[in-house]
């Protein structure tokens, strides 16, 4: 998905929450902000926004010398979704259909976006999900290729969130045989996106048949999580989900993948056709965009 002038402007807010977080002295704070204006006035913008996004963190985080300005606040959002667990457990256990409610848990955790939103309540989402049918339901779908799947690809998206989605692979197996689970993570920090350190905080590791694999997010300047290597992995999976509104940002053109996500902003409600704050469960059948770069990982 290519960004818009109103991408922009998000990118500009976001800056400003990092820096927040980077560097309490706001001399630093307005210094490295006129940079990371300038450097918004020459990127290209018909790039997609995660890819704005992370030279924009990379430009913070190198000025500031705070690689991973949220890594506190990822802990306490593992922790917090993690105090829920026992919780959302029941919500599945005690559902007509567990998998369902595994899937709407979480489109419900990917609220969790400290890049999107500075403010959000899960607890409160968690019941207004629970209670609101997707914009775009493609849930029957993945229902039946999960039936015939050996084989689990998940692009992880945030800390906290990845809780969640952590009950989706747990129920899955519950009701399938699947050998073979991929979770994709990020290799270096990004926001508050998910790293190997809160998949092991999470217990995510303890489940069955699980690979850890990870982009580097410091390959060329660029979004590497786009690339030959990555491109192989959902080829070599029979079913591909990706989780939240950057993942979608950057892979929407990709086919074979469902999407799971909030739209959060206008741009991308646009893009799949809903209204802002609608619950998505997308499976992509469009042709494959150029991909290329480089990428690496496996744990």
């Amino acid at each position: 998905m290519n960004a818009y002038l109103d991408c922009i402007i998000c990118q500009q807010r976001q800056a400003l929450r990092i820096l927040r977080l980077a560097a309490n002295d706001q001399n630093i704070q307005e210094q490295v902000f006129r940079q990371v204006m300038e450097r918004l006035v020459k990127v290209e913008w018909t790039t997609d926004p995660m890819t704005i996004s992370k030279g924009t963190y990379d430009l913070i985080t190198r000025v500031t010398g705070k690689p991973d300005p949220y890594q506190a606040l990822k802990r306490q959002s593992n922790e917090e979704v993690l105090r829920l667990y026992p919780q959302l457990q029941e919500y599945v256990q005690h559902s007509a259909d567990p998998l369902l409610t595994a899937c709407k848990l979480a489109v419900a955790g990917n609220i969790m976006d400290f890049g999107a939103k500075e403010h959000f309540n899960i607890q409160e989402t968690i019941q207004q999900v629970l209670t609101t049918d997707f914009a775009i339901n493609h849930y029957d779908r993945l229902r039946d290729e999960l039936r015939h799947a050996s084989s689990v690809l998940l692009f992880a998206d945030n800390a906290g969130e990845i809780v969640f989605d952590k009950l989706l692979l747990e129920t899955m197996l519950q009701s399938h045989a699947l050998p073979r689970i991929t979770v994709v993570v990020k290799k270096l920090p990004i926001l508050n996106d998910t790293m190997l350190e809160d998949a092991r905080q999470i217990g995510l590791l303890e489940l069955p048949n699980i690979t850890i694999r990870y982009v580097n997010t410091a390959v060329n300047g660029n979004a590497p999580w786009l690339n030959p290597e990555v491109s192989g992995w959902i080829q070599a999976h029979d079913v591909v989900i990706a989780k939240g509104q950057a993942n979608y940002e950057v892979l929407s053109a990709v086919p074979g993948i469902y999407f799971l996500l909030i739209a959060k902003c206008a741009i991308v409600a646009a893009d799949t056709g809903t209204t802002t704050g609608a619950l998505i469960l997308k499976y992509s059948s469009s042709d494959p965009a150029g991909i290329a770069a480089r990428g690496e990982g496996t744990l």
